[in-house]
């Protein structure tokens, strides 16, 4: 009988702990994966800013804390066009616009045309944030930098969640 008692005392136990780390790092891509759709705003050298609407990306989950941004509809004269994007996420600020979601970090891609990495859309933000999810208003806005041949342009994507 000790026995049952101390086997079903470890598996409580471990299922205890496994349920309190959970608690402690929560799902982050839940209200976040989707379709979006919005601008894209494209600024591809210095003379020129291009506005383009009804783009779409898809956010797809990789775990509690990575997704995968994956464009839909974007116009070929973006670098991004058809290059999928990790992005680590991690909790809004306390106090930050005041907005409840999660802030977007992209990783570097390197692809054949040169390299794709995320840049801060705000002065205000600390640390290396590219992007942002806005849990009321279903909102995301991230922005990019592409480096060709030594010249970099910029995106902007603003979109809402469908």
């Amino acid at each position: 009988m000790n026995r049952i008692a101390l086997i079903l005392l470890i598996v409580f136990s471990s299922w205890l702990s496994l349920s309190s780390c959970r608690e402690d790092n929560p799902d982050l891509t839940t209200n976040i994966v989707g379709i979006y759709e919005g601008i894209l705003t494209l600024n591809l050298d210095t003379d020129s800013i291009r506005d383009v609407n009804n783009q779409q990306i898809e956010i797809i989950r990789e775990d509690d804390t990575h997704v995968r941004i994956v464009p839909l509809t974007y116009p070929d004269e973006s670098p991004a066009d058809s290059i999928q994007l990790t992005a680590f996420l991690s909790p809004t600020p306390q106090g930050f616009i005041n907005t409840r979601g999660v802030m977007l970090t992209i990783s570097q891609e390197i692809y054949d045309r040169g390299t794709i990495v995320g840049v801060p859309f705000s002065v205000n933000i600390q640390g290396d944030e590219h992007g942002k999810y806005e849990r009321e208003t279903g909102k995301l806005l991230y922005t990019l930098e592409t480096v060709i041949d030594g010249v970099a342009h910029y995106e902007l994507f603003e979109g809402q969640r469908q």
